[in-house]
């Protein structure tokens, strides 16, 4: 996530893949994410920015793992997952807009549902983007497949029969775009383009 230094702007891209896919949220009030070029979901700002969740990222167990410890001097903070975590089990990193003097910068907001903090970047407007994380259970089967295209045949000539990673991008019950980060598995190539969730 990267701040605009002249302009109340944000950008998310998953790192190696900044030219591919990416979430642009402009001060005009045009929010959108482009896949490869075309916009594949747009949705406008908030009107009322006081504090607002522009948009949300799962990442369910199987996919938020980590081999390695985070080396302390990295400055890393992991979120921790429940002992007892299923396959369904989700970390969402919500992405919060505070408007200028809004922040409680002794909080963060849903500190009282539990919610972790994982840290801020100021805005150009000397407001803060604040990102918190939480953990929910995830129903994967409510997700639509991706669709069949250039792209999909691309990471299936790639993938095979093997899980790979996916985006979906989908709404939270508040309407608050939400991305799911989980492994996919393409089908029988008599069905060609389909996948399904290992």
């Amino acid at each position: 996530m990267r701040a605009g230094a002249k302009s109340v702007e944000l950008y998310f891209e998953r790192e190696n893949y900044a030219d591919y896919a990416h979430f642009s949220l402009h001060q005009s009030g045009d929010w959108h994410l482009k896949v490869n070029g075309p916009v594949a979901a747009e949705w406008r700002r908030p009107k009322k920015l006081n504090l607002a969740r522009a948009l949300s990222v799962a990442q369910t167990a199987a996919v938020a793992v980590v081999d390695d410890p985070a080396n302390p001097d990295d400055n890393a903070q992991l979120v921790a997952m429940a002992d007892d975590a299923e396959a369904l089990d989700a970390a969402i990193f919500d992405v919060w807009i505070e408007a200028r003097g809004a922040a409680d910068h002794g909080g963060w907001p849903g500190k009282d549902q539990g919610t972790t903090f994982v840290g801020r970047v100021p805005l150009a407007d000397g407001g803060a983007a604040c990102v918190v994380a939480r953990q929910r259970k995830m129903d994967l089967t409510s997700l639509d497949p991706p669709q069949p295209g250039p792209e999909l045949d691309a990471v299936r000539a790639v993938a095979g029969d093997e899980p790979f990673p996916i985006t979906a991008v989908t709404h939270d019950n508040d309407g608050t775009i939400l991305l799911v980060d989980h492994w996919m598995v393409f089908e029988d190539a008599d069905e060609a383009g389909a996948a399904t969730r290992p």
